[in-house]
């Protein structure tokens, strides 16, 4: 690693000094320092132009009170003398041999550190490592009372200032103390180097070319979340395989290069852990409302180190996409991260839950800071309201105790971090999501996922179609699709034929978007195997008539259209905008004080007509749609705003 990385004392180190000193003047003989990096140790306790320790008397300016001096002159003279001497103002003691070191801690001549690295991951037999830890804590305790005994009686003799200005520095990334030690340790929180401190390292590696420039911010977003040696690890890996660390211009395939070694790194780093990489290929037909909103954050959560510096503004941090099941919210998140060109991943809450007290809360604070270190990034939570129904309790009082518990570190995590994590959480109900959720600063925007209108219904044909042969292509070993359907095929007239067939006033055949790709997966199996021509027009429409009436879609079940109309009253009371350009209902159309007002009659219409324009508009499949449930709506808004009155939403 280049020396000249670290001229200067980084944001990350000067915090740890910072607040070690600070333990230290307060009497604190211990710091736990949450790394597991041998070299930024290395760096805290060896930093000259700050140092870590200083002298400490028990007399000076003010007579029995403590002193704590930076630059008292003697202590830097006999630090110097150590260095020239090699005797080392501190040493690293390894796990297993900290006995001698710190016995000798009371005959001490000058001021010295102890730092130990604390054993992680357990691998060797777990009885032989508690029998360590547990001598070690020992040798700790006496430490501690040897330290507390010169502070305490104020004995003058020639060892005691030496021991007063000395510390232990143990680290790991976990914390592993007795409830005596813990008593008596500061313990420090790393966490990462700020923009600035990128920069100027990003600046200082490279020797700051004159390319650079250009992708400077660009570089700076992508390498939030990665500690000094990992930015430094990838600046070398970048300079060796690119042009960048040169004075030429750097072209946009360098560009791509450099941040693909970025993102294959940050790859490296989910291996093992609680974050799964998802592919973002997809199709996803409609939408439209959504796809304007994205292409507005999209440069802001691209370049937020910008935004940072040049507005003072954050990047925003997510959304929550809800509404009727299989309406296409996981493709939504796929669209979301290859729109914005940015990883997603995926949060699993069923690996995160642990079967050891205290696992599971920790187990989402490592899952969260590793979605920081993957910054800029998409974090997809899937049916957030499984995950938190624990929260509102119902289950085994253990299991609810620790879902409140990982809820809270969530939602206290989505409130206070400012790193470009940008939150996709999707719930096909908003019943079960706890009303704390919906605090401002913890999302963006709320939108729903209605019921497909006919053009989205002719949207998603057509993408399902694309699907279909790009499967078959890939199957095949081809590089693009496999062409299955001429292309009349693709007449939107003939498929919106298609989808107004569903539509009975009598007896509406209501759609959601796994339905549509159902219907082409039949009408696909109703094909020979070896047929290699690609379909014409009037086949392929007859095919999908025939599987239209074989597959048995959402809306045929009465069940599923009251829990469609629940699902709208809770989005429209809630004031969810709609992914659609073209929505059925506004939720300014929908009245929650008229429950409040109207309560004790038997009829309320709580949800507007809509204009007779606006309805003579509708299509045949949409009127149909409209009818049904705006019918169905006003049935059961009155027990819909009962229970959500006692849940207090």
């Amino acid at each position: 690693m280049p020396e000249t990385a670290f001229i200067q004392t980084s944001s990350v180190v000067q915090r740890i000094l910072d607040q070690g000193r600070k333990a230290m003047l307060g009497g604190t003989p211990i710091l736990y320092i949450k790394t597991d990096s041998d070299f930024l140790i290395e760096r805290i306790v060896a930093d000259r132009k700050h140092p870590l320790v200083v002298l400490r008397g028990i007399y000076g300016k003010q007579e029995d009170r403590p002193l704590m001096e930076a630059d008292n002159e003697t202590f830097i003279r006999s630090i110097r003398e150590q260095r020239e001497s090699s005797t080392g103002d501190y040493c690293h003691i390894h796990f297993d041999d900290y006995h001698d070191e710190l016995d000798e801690a009371k005959d001490l001549q000058y001021p010295r550190i102890w730092t130990i690295k604390m054993p992680g991951d357990i691998q060797s037999d777990q009885y032989q490592q508690d029998l360590k830890l547990g001598n070690m804590f020992n040798a700790l305790e006496k430490y501690v009372l040897e330290y507390h005994n010169e502070n305490r009686l104020g004995r003058n003799h020639e060892h005691a200032d030496a021991i007063r200005s000395s510390v232990v520095v143990l680290y790991s990334s976990e914390v592993n103390l007795t409830p005596m030690l813990k008593t008596y340790t500061e313990i420090i929180e790393v966490g990462y180097p700020d923009e600035y401190d990128i920069r100027s390292q990003i600046c200082t590696e490279t020797g700051n070319p004159l390319g650079l420039a250009r992708i400077l911010d660009e570089l700076v977003t992508s390498l939030t979340g990665f500690t000094e040696e990992e930015i430094s690890i990838c600046l070398q890996r970048i300079m060796t395989l690119t042009g960048l660390g040169d004075d030429a211009w750097i072209s946009d395939e360098q560009k791509k290069e450099i941040l693909n070694i970025i993102l294959e790194r940050k790859k490296q780093k989910l291996e093992g852990g609680l974050l799964e990489w998802i592919d973002t290929e997809g199709e996803l037909g409609g939408m439209g409302s959504y796809y304007e909103w994205l292409a507005d954050i999209k440069e802001p959560l691209s370049n937020s180190a910008a935004y940072r510096r040049n507005l003072g503004v954050q990047p925003p941090k997510g959304v929550l996409l809800c509404g009727i099941p299989g309406c296409g919210k996981s493709e939504a998140a796929k669209l979301t991260g290859r729109e914005i060109e940015l990883p997603l991943l995926k949060m699993s809450m069923g690996k995160i839950m642990g079967g050891i007290v205290g696992q599971s809360e920790r187990q989402m604070r490592e899952t969260l800071k590793l979605a920081e270190a993957m910054s800029p990034c998409v974090l997809l939570i899937d049916e957030i309201e499984k995950a938190m129904e624990g929260a509102k309790g119902g289950g085994e009082q253990a299991n609810d105790s620790t879902f409140r518990r990982m809820f809270a570190e969530l939602l206290e995590w989505m409130q206070n971090n400012h790193k470009p994590v940008f939150i996709f959480a999707a719930a096909n109900d908003i019943g079960g999501l706890p009303k704390e959720f919906f605090r401002p600063g913890r999302i963006d925007e709320k939108f729903a996922t209605y019921l497909p209108n006919e053009d989205e219904c002719v949207d998603i044909f057509l993408k399902c179609m694309d699907r279909v042969e790009r499967i078959a292509g890939k199957n095949s070993g081809m590089t693009g699709r496999k062409i299955l359907f001429d292309h009349t095929c693709r007449d939107r007239a003939v498929l919106r034929e298609i989808v107004q067939g569903m539509a009975n006033h009598q007896n509406v055949r209501i759609m959601i978007g796994s339905d549509i790709e159902a219907i082409v997966q039949k009408a696909q199996c109703l094909r020979m195997p070896d047929e290699t021509d690609s379909i014409d027009i009037d086949s392929w429409k007859k095919k999908l008539e025939i599987a239209c009436q074989m597959v048995h879609v959402y809306g045929d079940s009465e069940e599923n259209i009251d829990s469609i109309a629940d699902n709208y009253i809770r989005l429209l009371r809630k004031g969810f905008l709609s992914t659609a350009e073209k929505p059925l209902f506004d939720p300014k159309q929908y009245h929650s004080n008229y429950f409040l007002k109207y309560r004790n009659k038997s009829k309320i219409c709580m949800l507007d007509k809509a204009d007779a324009d606006s309805l003579r508009a509708l299509g045949p499949y949409d009127s149909a749609v409209y009818d049904c449930l705006y019918e169905r709506i006003n049935d059961r808004a009155p027990i819909v705003e009962e229970i959500e009155l006692k849940r207090g939403l």
